[in-house]
């Protein structure tokens, strides 16, 4: 049986999955009404040639021609967009031997961050198919295939910056003065 370190470890990733686990599964009741938060958001920041929506839990992007008929259209499943938020959550939540006002100040700080990132993402894509109508620098293929960086790999980078910063001295991985150090050359 694993002892020190590597059983702490487990217990707390363990607990990470359950976090997770509950999180997705309210995540589904909440996040109709976080996609028209975003849609509001990205809105004005978005060209006027592209109608922003939702339908459950995706939201709609849907360009304006000048001419009638059919407008080209686009879809962005909303959880997509949400997975990193939960996924950080989730890692904040069950954070060995640090306070609940810590972990609140931690979530309150990603979940802006990241309402700031979907918000501005949704609102990219509405450009990308301005431009791939209009003939714009860049078309809604190139930034949908850029933007799983940002909402994928952020997320994860967030996540193991916080691991390392609050996770590692709790589990005894790093020594808490080697952590104190690194932060004090920044």
């Amino acid at each position: 049986m694993p002892s020190g370190p590597a059983r702490r470890t487990a217990g707390r990733v363990a607990l990470a999955l359950l976090a997770l686990l509950l999180l997705a599964l309210v995540w589904l009741y909440l996040a109709p009404a976080y996609d028209r938060v975003l849609v509001a958001l990205a809105g004005p920041i978005s060209p006027s040639t592209v109608d922003l929506g939702t339908q459950g839990l995706r939201i709609t992007l849907s360009y304006r021609p000048l001419e009638t008929g059919q407008p080209p259209s686009t879809r962005i499943h909303g959880l997509t967009l949400h997975a990193g938020i939960l996924l950080l959550s989730s890692l904040i939540l069950a954070t060995p031997r640090c306070s609940w006002r810590t972990r609140a100040g931690g979530l309150a700080v990603a979940w802006l961050a990241f309402l700031v990132l979907n918000a501005g993402s949704v609102a990219l894509l509405a450009w990308g198919l301005a431009w791939t109508m209009e003939g714009g620098p860049l078309t809604l293929s190139n930034l949908a295939s850029m933007l799983p960086l940002a909402y994928v790999g952020l997320p994860a980078l967030a996540g193991a910056g916080w691991c390392l910063r609050l996770w590692a001295p709790a589990l005894g991985f790093l020594p808490a003065r080697e952590v104190g150090r690194t932060r004090q050359k920044r």
